[in-house]
């Protein structure tokens, strides 16, 4: 009889996996991140990277004559300007990867180039106090579930990237340029509030973690809470994080020291960080002390972001031919967010006779059921562009 109900359990627990398998492939087939971005001579170039599942028919996208885009928050948008009278040039570039499942990846560059004079003659140019031309539009990219031509298409997943210009005709032209949806992004970092982190496993989904007699491995996902993806953020790098118990008694360990540009503290913690991601995550064994009865392990650390991926070199040029100017990125550089995680403890008791496959003695005092209390599962960072 105890044969039978294991081998039920395992077939369970296979056919979870698969399940989760194929969520995740499903997530990663519509899923878009970036954009990466460069700058030059009034010219914008915003490089995606989406799934070898979307074709070039799939791949779709919209210049708005404004910064409430399509949908402008459910108070109405602005209007679409991509067949304008040439005072924007717009290309759209793909690579020539072959097709796959979804499982592999290809890059979209898409490019906007303002015309000078004849974007002074348009609705968009407007002129500030100190007499520039300032010029706000935004991109939208977007992937649809079959050809984005077909009667019954729909969007599936998008991106949309506010731009701003400021631009002095009289004498030589001098640009500043920036990508203006920083403004709430900057204010939750400030507030220590624009980051989620959670237990996860390897494909970063939210995943609770199973009973141990000495020690657990834990793995921790850290990523931009929506609002700030939405807002073009992205992680750079866990700066520090410490877990910590109080009782029964006082236990702490370091997974990452501050001061070493995210590097593990030792050979017991993992990381996992490429700057311009939407997800950083690490992997610690914890000590045997932390799991001494039922309570809570805290965790607590520091995250910077950035706005784009990788190469800021458009920003340092900026600051440079404008000293007073400090860039989003600049700022997110010198204020980290704040990382916290509540881990619960449960006896392995409180779950039954399920649970006793794993090998631990239902009696057994240091074998436990953890859930992480606060995160979002990478499900949430999927449906950010969805359709309302």
């Amino acid at each position: 009889m105890k044969f039978a109900i294991v081998s039920s359990l395992v077939s369970l627990i296979l056919s979870c996996d698969h399940v989760l398998g194929q969520a995740s492939l499903l997530q990663k087939r519509f899923a878009i991140e970036g954009p990466l971005h460069s700058y030059e001579d009034l010219t914008f170039t915003m490089e995606y990277e989406i799934s070898d599942f979307i074709d070039d028919s799939m791949i779709g996208y919209t210049l708005y004559d404004g910064h409430k885009c399509k949908d402008g928050d459910g108070f109405g948008g602005d209007n679409d300007i991509t067949l304008n009278a040439g005072y924007i040039l717009h290309k759209i570039r793909t690579d020539n990867a072959p097709p796959g499942d979804g499982s592999g990846t290809r890059s979209v560059k898409l490019s906007s180039k303002v015309i000078v004079p004849d974007i002074s003659y348009t609705p968009l140019y407007r002129t500030d106090s100190e007499g520039n031309g300032v010029v706000k539009y935004c991109v939208r990219m977007g992937v649809f579930n079959t050809d984005r031509n077909e009667p019954m298409s729909m969007e599936i997943n998008f991106l949309e990237t506010l731009v701003t210009l400021s631009i002095n005709m009289s004498g030589d032209i001098v640009i500043e340029a920036e990508l203006s949806n920083a403004e709430p992004l900057l204010e939750m970092n400030a507030q220590g509030v624009a980051v989620d982190a959670y237990i996860c496993d390897y494909d970063d989904n939210t995943v609770p973690i199973m009973p141990t007699r000495q020690g657990q491995t834990v793995r921790v996902c850290v990523t931009p809470v929506p609002e700030v993806l939405a807002a073009g953020g992205l992680m750079r790098q866990i700066e520090k994080f410490d877990f910590f118990r109080q009782i029964p008694t006082v236990t702490s360990q370091s997974a990452i020291l501050p001061g070493t540009d995210g590097v593990a503290a030792d050979l017991l913690t993992v990381v996992q960080c490429r700057p311009g991601t939407m997800v950083c995550a690490f992997e610690t064994l914890l000590g045997a002390k932390f799991f001494q009865g039922e309570g809570i392990i805290n965790g607590q650390g520091l995250a910077y972001l950035q706005i784009g991926g990788g190469d800021m070199s458009t920003e340092r040029r900026m600051e440079e031919s404008i000293p007073d100017l400090l860039s989003p990125n600049d700022v997110l550089r010198r204020k980290p967010t704040v990382i916290s995680i509540n881990i619960r403890l449960l006896k392995l008791e409180n779950f039954g006779p399920l649970l006793l496959t794993s090998g631990a003695p239902a009696t057994a005092t240091a074998a436990f059921m953890t859930t992480a209390l606060l995160g979002a599962s990478l499900t949430l960072l999927f449906t950010i562009g969805l359709l309302h």
